[in-house]
């Protein structure tokens, strides 16, 4: 029995098989490991820049300016140390300019329901809400922050007493008598030296709020009450100004440059005059005009 192909010849075909098929894996190995090296090139080159840039962007940060904000409105500006700010709720807004970064900023408001915020791009305007504390972040892209904290109060005036004496009047009066008139009117003040009244203002006309009334300059605890005055600011006829505390008792002063004796003083200085003649009148028939007069260091005119 005979076969048409010699064992020699299936050998050698197998072989160039088998050799054919190990050479087209070598080949197609090579071919993905240097496509690997390009992809790995390309990574690194990646990386480099990367990290380049990282470098680069640190570098410029150190050359930027602190965040800040400069005020840009009329009058004092509301800012104090620079990061902090009181507002009152009557405000329609108090306009700043943001200073310093990179210049391209994102502002956060992270109490949206004590304070809003307008910001064209040129002017930032806080805009107050409620009353409470507040927080407002402004950041820019390369990392510098500044973090502004409002409170949104009631405006306030504080009337520090400097000195307390009396005016009394009457051509008929004893030098006795006005003496004891004079001593009965300060002892009985209820404001000694040293002590103040602060006047919380919570209508958007500035006429009217709370009273807080400290006696002493070491009193802390405080007299309150509500007061009530007929117009927002001083002139030359002065603001009458009405106080109910809140055990009764009421009282009623002048808040003026002027008092009775014509006195003047070496510094600017307003007065707190109270008329007590009626508590005296009685027990004093020839008492033509008595008063209670409360120094205030205040500004000049």
């Amino acid at each position: 029995m005979t076969f048409p192909i010699k064992d020699h010849e299936i050998f050698n075909k197998f072989s160039r098989s088998f050799f054919y098929i190990c050479y087209r894996k070598i080949y197609l190995c090579s071919k993905y490991m240097k496509r690997l090296m390009k992809f790995n090139l390309y990574t690194h080159i990646l990386i480099a820049l990367f990290t380049c840039f990282i470098c680069f962007s640190c570098k410029d940060d150190e050359h930027y300016t602190p965040i800040s904000l400069s005020y840009i409105g009329e009058g004092t500006s509301p800012l104090s140390d620079n990061n902090t700010m009181t507002i009152s709720p009557f405000n329609e807004g108090e306009p700043f300019h943001i200073n310093g970064g990179n210049g391209i900023y994102t502002i956060n408001n992270h109490t949206p329901e004590k304070i809003d915020y307008r910001y064209d791009g040129n002017v930032l305007t806080i805009i107050p809400i409620s009353l409470g504390d507040a927080t407002l972040s402004i950041t820019d892209r390369v990392g510098n922050n500044f973090i502004l904290n409002v409170t949104v109060a009631y405006p306030n005036t504080i009337l520090n007493v400097n000195e307390i004496y009396a005016i009394v009047t009457g051509g008929e009066l004893t030098q006795n008598q006005a003496k004891e008139i004079e001593n009965s009117i300060i002892n009985r003040s209820l404001v000694e030296k040293g002590g103040k009244y602060i006047f919380t203002y919570t209508n958007q006309s500035l006429t009217e709020g709370l009273v807080s009334v400290y006696p002493s300059e070491t009193s802390s605890t405080a007299l309150l009450g509500i007061f009530k005055q007929d117009k927002r600011t001083i002139d030359e006829e002065g603001i009458s100004i009405h106080i109910t505390l809140t055990e009764g008792s009421s009282y009623d002063y002048l808040l003026t440059y002027h008092v009775p004796d014509n006195r003047t003083e070496t510094y600017p200085t307003v007065y707190l005059q109270q008329d007590v003649t009626e508590d005296y009148k009685g027990l004093y028939p020839n008492l033509d005009r008595a008063y209670r007069i409360q120094t205030i260091p205040g500004e000049s005119r």
